[in-house]
């Protein structure tokens, strides 16, 4: 697209490929890479609505923003999107001159590193932004069925249909109704039978964008707190659609309120990282007075985390510059009165999430091995260590995808 922005690499100097230009030849390379977001993202919502709004450049903060924020959700935390994408990398890079495929390399690793920041890899930005504008294009305006569900919430409103018929007609509508039912909702919280219509359409269809108005509803004291409280089931059981979102929100810090609802989802769904957001939103309020009794609310959030390491983050938080001193006592009353929750049953399938963290950056460091081996030419000790933590994670997307570049070339 002409208007997509593009960050500015380096420009030629001499005869050599600069490493602007070797970016360049990648993305191009790689063009077209799908990168799976779904029509409902946020990101996309996002990107629309700075493009409406002549914003959607990477000389604005909040656009750049949007676009790290889409990039660890959508590469960054998906490891089989990110093994792909390596892998058509790795292909690329037989057929482009040597300073490019030195460029390709660098990113390579990057991707198969999963403790690396790809919001710093060029060519995964490159790609990824120029993607969303596609995809962005690719997708239709007002769906069809919104129009009809306008004249139904009209009609309900006016006496012509019973409120049940209404809330039946909205989910079996599905997606098309999402987007009038968040307006009656949002734009009329303090009429409860709106309220209440909505909720029970919201909750049923399960979309993203129902995920975000619940996550909207419960992050603004805008329902009746029998509602909040039926909102916020609703939004759990809807879990993680919500997710993306509410994680660009915290980041950036765009809230005016502490959304206390949210980071309580964050600590009862066991998201590793919820401690962490809890201190950064500790650390960039604490020295305003008006948030210091949420910020008292928030420290007690932390006694409910599982985090195994919790106590020692909250040691280490205390004794760096970076936290305001209304902090200080906040985090030493929750060491003083701290005691680690009970481990909690898990279901059958499913795994301690930050035992799961560990386990797959350990299969991890041993997978940058193999492909060190790999890349160097030591072809059988590459396939003897890819076998060996295929036998211990077996579908691991990074050792599936190289051994069968491994296997191909043989």
């Amino acid at each position: 697209m002409n208007n997509m922005p593009i960050p500015k690499g380096q420009k030629k100097q001499g005869g050599e490929i600069s490493v602007g230009e070797s970016v360049d030849i990648l993305s191009e390379a790689i063009a077209g890479f799908d990168f799976l977001v779904d029509a409902d993202d946020f990101i996309l919502y996002e990107l629309n609505r700075m493009i409406d709004e002549e914003r959607a450049s990477f000389e604005d903060e909040e656009f750049r923003i949007l676009i790290d924020e889409g990039i660890r959700e959508h590469v960054e935390e998906n490891l089989q999107l990110r093994a792909c994408l390596a892998g058509e990398l790795r292909v690329a890079a037989l057929g482009v001159d040597p300073a490019t495929r030195s460029v390709a390399q660098r990113v390579i690793r990057a991707l198969e590193n999963t403790l690396y920041d790809l919001r710093n890899a060029g060519v995964v930005v490159r790609t990824y932004t120029a993607y969303l504008f596609e995809r962005l294009q690719s997708l239709s305006g007002t769906g069809s069925g919104e129009t009809e569900a306008r004249a139904m919430i009209e009609s309900w409103k006016t006496g012509g249909i019973p409120a049940g018929k209404l809330i039946a007609d909205l989910q079996k509508t599905g997606r098309p109704a999402l987007g009038p039912i968040a307006e009656l909702l949002t734009q009329s919280p303090e009429d409860r039978a709106s309220a209440e219509t909505a909720l029970a359409v919201l909750s049923h269809i399960r979309s993203s964008i129902s995920a975000r108005v619940l996550a909207y509803a419960v992050s603004e004291p805008m329902l009746d707190e029998d509602l909040e409280a039926r909102a916020y089931t609703a939004l759990r059981s809807l879990w993680p659609m919500a997710r993306g979102y509410m994680l660009h929100s915290l980041h950036s810090h765009a809230h005016e309120d502490l959304p206390f609802r949210w980071l309580q989802l964050l600590v009862e769904v066991d998201e590793t990282t919820s401690s962490d957001l809890i201190y950064e939103e500790m650390r960039v309020h604490g020295k305003t007075p008006n948030y210091q009794e949420d910020l008292w609310a928030l420290a007690g959030l932390l006694a409910h985390s599982r985090d195994p390491d919790i106590e020692e983050k909250v040691l280490g938080w205390i004794n760096v510059p970076q936290t305001p001193e209304p902090v200080i006592p906040m985090l030493q009353e929750f060491l003083k009165d701290y005691r680690r929750p009970d481990p909690v049953p898990l279901k059958p399938g499913n795994t301690d999430p930050w035992i799961q963290r560990v386990h797959l950056q350990e299969i991890n460091t041993q997978y940058i091995a193999a492909s060190r081996l790999y890349d160097a030419g030591h072809i059988e000790g590459a396939q003897l260590a890819l076998d060996k933590i295929l036998a211990e994670e077996p579908g691991y997307p990074f050792a599936v995808m190289l051994s069968a570049m491994l296997k191909s070339s043989q």
